[in-house]
């Protein structure tokens, strides 16, 4: 896994804009380095921690549920894994396509996650998977945990196939630098939906975002890509792929 990847995919809790605010205020307070915050994040990281704040309401008020996760900097995989190892390696056992429409499998990594929930103190650990696909130069992900430690989906589209909720998701994406202050213009386009900031980049950068979640045989997939040249045809592919 390449450094790159940090900043190329972005995670998957959702949340109102109220919300996502006081997680961005939050991080801002804090001033930690490679933490990402927006409407959804992947927890992506290159050898090192990475927190992740959600905002939850409960009865006597808001808490706050950290997810910290890391991998390694290279693939556990480069060529397709077998059913033993991902058992071995995972506890579980995504579908993994070798082809999926001319994307081909490039490299699988594990990643390590761990949820603390402020509410009541506990934490637990789980495993997830971060699987690559490239076709002629363009990119797609797909990140797959057990849905028992999925997050809420706020999608803007879905359709139904064979029976799975498919929810597609699209948004603006602005990455910038830990410490990064908002501008006018910046806070009007947060404020009217039109963008979602990450904080962990080098510079500032700018893309959209395209996300198809869906809920299949106890797992949530999650195909993801910022990559202009991908379209939602193709993150709906790979959905169907994977459910046959």
């Amino acid at each position: 896994m390449k450094e790159e990847k940090f900043f190329r995919v972005l995670g998957s809790f959702c949340m109102n804009d109220k919300k996502k605010n006081e997680i961005i205020e939050k991080c801002r307070q804090q001033k930690e380095d490679k933490k990402m915050l927006g409407k959804r994040k992947i927890i992506m990281v290159v050898a090192a921690a990475l927190a992740v704040f959600a905002t939850v309401g409960a009865a006597s008020g808001i808490y706050t549920i950290t997810y910290h996760s890391w991998s390694n900097e290279w693939n556990d995989w480069e060529s397709m894994p077998s059913y033993e190892e991902l058992e071995k390696k995972l506890g579980f056992v995504p579908v993994i396509e070798e082809d999926i429409d001319g994307f081909i499998f490039s490299g699988a990594t594990v990643v390590g996650n761990r949820k603390e929930d402020e509410s009541d103190g506990s934490s637990e650990k789980f495993k997830s998977i971060h699987i690559e696909y490239e076709n002629s130069g363009k990119r797609m992900d797909i990140f797959v945990c057990e849905e028992k430690y999925a997050e809420e989906i706020n999608a803007d589209e879905t359709e139904v196939y064979n029976g799975i909720e498919l929810n597609y998701l699209k948004y603006n994406n602005k990455q910038v630098p830990p410490g990064y202050e908002l501008t006018q213009e910046d806070k009007a386009r947060e404020q009217s939906g039109d963008v979602v900031f990450s904080y962990g980049a080098d510079e500032v950068t700018e893309s959209v975002v395209q996300q198809v979640i869906f809920r299949y045989d106890g797992l949530e997939y999650d195909i993801l890509t910022d990559d202009e040249n991908v379209t939602k045809a193709d993150l709906m592919a790979a959905a169907y792929a994977v459910i046959g």
